[in-house]
């Protein structure tokens, strides 16, 4: 999915991650998108986030964190 994408599915509650982070690493946002929060606790402004990911392979290659379920 593109990152715009991403950020939409962050707002609705989903877990995300992206092509360049490991198997387990997934970020998540606030409902209102300024705040995201990462699967070791730590959580940062969105506009920190994207200052350090503005190269052109932020712009694809996100999907959905799978939700496993027993």
């Amino acid at each position: 999915m593109t990152k715009e994408e991403a950020i939409q599915a962050m707002k609705e509650g989903r877990k995300v991650r992206h092509g360049h982070f490991g198997e387990e690493e997934y970020m998540i946002s606030n409902l209102s998108g300024t705040r995201y929060s990462f699967e070791d606790g730590n959580t940062c402004s969105k506009e920190e986030f994207w200052k350090y990911r503005s190269e052109e392979s932020f712009d694809n290659d996100w999907e959905l964190y799978p939700e496993i379920t027993f």
